[in-house]
């Protein structure tokens, strides 16, 4: 679990892609697409890994724009320096892989989401960004 729940994991992240992606340049490209990002928080509350697991898929002349916006996804997640509340099995911290889907959008929108829930032993939370 993040340090003050999915708000405060939302305000982060957007935080963090502001700068590496502007909410500009996925309305100057009419982008709208998902990026899905695997992480693993070990015992200690400490993120050890990000990956890209979905990239944002193109429409036709958006490969560019659509691999930056995954890139900085990815950055973003990397980006969070907090310590999460690791998972605890049999009395003990455990380390934890989960799920962030960022969602792009080039429609005007309000901050709203993010919420985590679990499934089949990963927690996933849907984050709207840009807009």
């Amino acid at each position: 679990m993040y340090p003050g729940g999915s708000s405060q994991l939302l305000k982060d992240l957007h935080t963090q892609v502001k700068p590496l992606f502007p909410s500009t340049a996925a309305k100057a490209a009419d982008l709208n697409g998902k990026v899905l990002i695997d992480y693993v928080v070990d015992a200690a509350g400490i993120m050890r890994t990000a990956i890209i697991k979905q990239a944002v898929t193109p429409e036709p002349g958006q490969e560019i724009v659509a691999q930056q916006a995954s890139e900085a996804a990815l950055k973003a997640v990397q980006g969070l320096k907090a310590h999460w509340k690791p998972g605890y099995q049999n009395g003990g911290a455990v380390a934890v892989r989960g799920t962030l889907t960022l969602i792009f959008q080039s429609q005007p929108y309000t901050i709203t989401g993010g919420s985590h829930k679990p499934s089949q032993g990963k927690w996933y939370s849907l984050i709207w960004l840009v807009g």
